[in-house]
């Protein structure tokens, strides 16, 4: 699960947990809406995309950390059936 965490301090007094960090963030405490994208995988934000795509079209739940719907072409080879 990505997680991440703001140290104050210099890079001296960082340095061990530094040592363990993955990059990762957290939604849920990822104030920057803009880096929602960085938040995922590339595999992880392709796979959400579709998902919208498919239950998600007009985008209605896409406030806050938004991830927009994939466009319809992108959806190949995805295994998901259109909504009914």
């Amino acid at each position: 699960m990505p997680f991440s965490v703001h140290v104050d301090g210099t890079a001296a007094d960082t340095a061990e947990v530094a040592a363990h960090a993955t990059g990762g963030s957290f939604l849920n405490f990822l104030h920057d809406t803009t880096a929602t994208r960085r938040a995922y995988s590339d595999g992880d934000w392709n796979l959400l995309r579709n998902l919208k795509r498919v239950w998600d079209p007009e985008n209605v739940f896409g406030r806050i950390h938004n991830i927009a719907p994939a466009e319809r072409e992108s959806l190949g080879g995805a295994g998901f059936a259109e909504a009914a």
